[in-house]
């Protein structure tokens, strides 16, 4: 065969495989879009249930940490006003900077409690992390309260 036969063969296959495919009728083109639709719509639903059970479960998680933090804040409350207590009863004058630190740490205690008053109002990944942030600075607070007490009674 010579070049321009080969040629023109391959042109008449290519465009009558390209006619075959392209050639969709009306109605099919509907249903396609309907199926389209009907999907998209259908992985809509399923992402907003998924949102409102992610909600529900935040919510609940929410309040379990509010009053696990509540009562380690009255528990930071409790060996504040004890220190201070201490400090009063033994007689002997506390230098500046021990009774500056037991106001230091009355302070911390109460704007977190004003941090968790305020409360929590944002998605799921900045609750992981609104979590996070705030359980280090109870942690430090509390660690911080110990490191007093521990010092007091040496």
């Amino acid at each position: 065969m010579n070049r321009n036969a080969l040629s023109t063969l391959l042109l008449t296959i290519f465009v009558a495989v390209a006619a075959n495919f392209g050639c969709q009728t009306t109605d099919q083109k509907e249903q396609e879009s309907k199926a389209i639709a009907d999907r998209m719509a259908l992985d809509q639903a399923r992402q907003d249930s998924i949102s409102n059970a992610q909600r529900r479960v935040t919510d609940e998680e929410w309040q379990a940490f509010v009053t696990e933090t509540k009562a380690k804040i009255k528990a930071n409350d409790s060996g504040i006003e004890k220190l201070k207590a201490d400090m009063k009863k033994s007689g002997k004058k506390m230098d500046e900077a021990y009774t500056k630190s037991i106001e230091t740490l009355e302070q911390k205690n109460k704007t977190l409690e004003a941090k968790l008053d305020s409360g929590y109002e944002k998605g799921q990944k900045e609750w992981a992390e609104f979590k996070r942030e705030f359980n280090h600075d109870m942690d430090e607070l509390g660690q911080a309260l110990n490191d007093l007490v521990t010092n007091n009674k040496n």
